[in-house]
């Protein structure tokens, strides 16, 4: 073989890495429109949110008593403003959580309309002894926590010791806000007499209807909490520090128990002074537990995982047609590879507009009858043979056969991609196993020549 042959396959190797090089920036652009398409659609959740309730936390009612410390400063004793807090000994919540599928253009959004019922029970703090002289008993309420006051349907009902409450976001002190998102309130009459005895029990019970869109979350302020929860929507995705110690999913939807102890908290029953508890926010906030009504995979993020394969398919399309070249004498223009290239990634950029309208699996089926049928047809005029345009439109069924199954899994996605990278690897070795490097392109490989 000449020396300048030689240098010709030489440089065509380095041809189709820069064309592969080239490629990569499409498919980049293809990712910044999947983010901002994306982008849109939280847009959507966040104006839909604005409107109906945006994502939910609810937390139990607490007891809060405020109360006034001395302090001696300077030679003088100056009165601080205090507030002491006690989580309730018991909380149990149920409900039914009802959602609904609202549009925004394109764009679909889960909303919900939860029917909740927290009931439980508090016993007299032990603690408020050591405060009792000072205490402010006229003050003292139940403050109870929704996120998004928004999603509020009526006033909520919260009755103590079978008597009914007003509840009111009017007085709420600054320390509750931290503590429990967005709390509501109701004053304590006879909070005193209700308190003296520590033996006594008070049950407590407080009805909701609450709006919201994605997510429900629940804070397990009882020393008990338990909450069971049922609904329709029949893809949920459990959530949160806890997971629910049972659960029926099916196609008619799922139910769900969970059972959480104080103990797996990191915040404590009784609370001296909330204002010194600046803690308090995060631990109680990563203590949420709940359900997301809403798909784990958007087709957003579907299609942003087909696209980490974009230039596994380019390679892998670009060695066969080079191998049609090494093997069957080919002479494939690198404008050609160009072309093969960009409707590779075109594939991307079809799948995801079908995707909005269509939905991910419909779509994903439109791309691929496009593509191979647009790469067929122009194959076919390079490839010259029939044989050999089947050969192309095979592995590239293979390809996006395979592709289909990789964003399907996830715990399995990475070893089948290994394996089938180690075949693809195994075939391209086994056809060019007697190739003389050092003479390729002097005359084809008579060998492999008839099966290319």
């Amino acid at each position: 073989m000449s020396k300048s042959h030689s240098t010709s396959v030489g440089v065509k190797l380095v041809l189709i890495g820069v064309l592969v090089a080239v490629l990569m920036v499409p498919l980049l652009l293809v990712r910044v429109v999947i983010s901002e398409r994306e982008g849109r659609l939280k847009e959507a959740v966040n104006e839909i949110g604005s409107t109906w309730g945006g994502a939910q936390t609810v937390a139990a009612p607490v007891l809060v008593v405020p109360w006034r410390e001395r302090v001696i400063e300077n030679g003088k004793v100056n009165v601080h403003q205090r507030w002491f807090a006690a989580l309730p000994e018991k909380v149990e919540i149920t409900g039914e959580v009802v959602p609904e599928v609202r549009k925004r253009g394109l764009f679909e959004v889960v909303v919900y309309r939860a029917k909740l019922r927290v009931s439980g029970q508090f016993r007299p703090p032990a603690g408020l002894a050591g405060v009792w002289d000072e205490a402010r008993f006229g003050e003292a309420h139940l403050a109870f926590g929704v996120s998004d006051l928004r999603g509020l349907g009526g006033r909520p009902k919260l009755e103590l010791a079978e008597e009914t409450l007003d509840v009111d976001a009017a007085g709420v002190v600054e320390p509750l806000t931290g503590l429990l998102g967005q709390p509501l309130a109701a004053k304590l009459p006879d909070a005193e007499s209700m308190l003296a005895d520590a033996s006594a029990t008070l049950p407590f019970s407080l009805e909701l209807d609450v709006g919201g869109s994605g997510q429900l979350r629940f804070v397990p302020l009882g020393a008990d909490t338990a909450a069971t929860i049922e609904s329709p929507w029949p893809d949920p995705s459990f959530q949160g520090a806890f997971l629910p110690a049972e659960r029926t999913v099916s196609k008619d939807g799922f139910d769900a128990a969970w059972r959480v102890s104080g103990f797996a908290r990191a915040y404590p029953q009784e609370i001296r002074d909330l204002v010194s508890r600046q803690d308090l926010t995060y631990a109680v906030s990563q203590s949420a537990f709940g359900v997301d009504l809403m798909p784990e995979l958007s087709a957003y993020r579907i299609v942003e995982r087909c696209t980490k394969y974009g230039l596994l398919f380019v390679l892998l399309t670009f060695t066969a047609f080079f191998l049609f070249e090494l093997l069957g004498g080919l002479r494939v223009h690198p404008m050609q590879y160009l072309m093969v290239g960009f409707a590779l990634v075109l594939f991307f950029l079809l799948l995801l507009a079908f995707a909005e309208h269509v939905g991910f699996l419909a779509a994903y089926g439109v791309a691929t009858l496009a593509t191979v049928g647009l790469i067929g047809v122009y194959g076919a005029a390079v490839l010259k043979t029939r044989q050999r345009t089947m050969l192309l439109v095979g592995e590239l069924v293979a390809l996006y056969g395979i592709l289909y199954v990789l964003v399907q899994l996830e715990t399995f996605a990475l070893l089948v991609g290994a394996v089938v990278l180690f075949f693809a690897l195994g075939g391209v070795m086994w056809l060019t196993r007697e190739v003389d490097w050092y003479s390729v392109g002097k005359q084809p490989a008579q060998e492999v020549a008839g099966a290319v």
